[in-house]
């Protein structure tokens, strides 16, 4: 840079411009265990030399950590002291429901006790399954159990202890 002066001298000045680093950000999350909880959490850890850091989330919340978290996407804008600004987004997932179907062979008159509950297809949760038949624990690998006359109270479990809604069958 040329610089003269009302005098008549000139002068050379240098003049240096440096560019910021932006800040390392790495993000620890946990999902979801089961279908509709809120178990599910972030935690940034930013690393860099333009701190210290400020924080705004989608949520509202200014800190490092999110608990409690439904699934869903979240958002984060992270600024340096110099008021630069790095934004992140972060999907927070959960399994799908816990869903299943059930056939029934109602008992006959004849033998009461010749009923039966048979699982016929199941989806979401994670694998493997145990249900409940009147709150005993059977492994999934039986996929018929045998049921007299009256109501049954049927709960799939998944491998995480989620439960699917309760059916009740006649």
């Amino acid at each position: 840079l040329n610089y003269i002066s009302l005098n008549g001298c000139d002068s050379i000045l240098s003049v240096s411009i440096k560019k910021t680093s932006l800040p390392d950000i790495q993000i620890d999350k946990q999902e979801v265990f089961c279908f509709g909880d809120q178990t599910g959490s972030i935690k940034l850890i930013v690393k860099g030399k333009d701190g210290p850091y400020k924080y705004n989330w989608n949520t509202g919340q200014t800190s490092t950590e999110l608990n409690q978290l439904a699934s869903g996407n979240y958002m984060v804008s992270v600024y340096d002291n110099k008021n630069c600004l790095i934004e992140k987004a972060i999907l927070i997932s959960s399994p799908n429901q816990l869903q299943f179907v059930i056939d029934k062979k109602d008992a006959i008159c004849i033998d009461p006790a010749k009923g039966s509950i048979t699982i016929k297809a199941v989806s979401g949760g994670v694998p493997p399954y145990k249900y409940l038949i009147d709150g005993k624990l059977v492994s999934f690998t039986s996929f018929k159990e045998s049921a007299s006359i009256g109501n049954h109270d049927v709960v799939l479990v998944d491998s995480v202890y989620c439960v699917s809604p309760n059916r009740h069958y006649a």
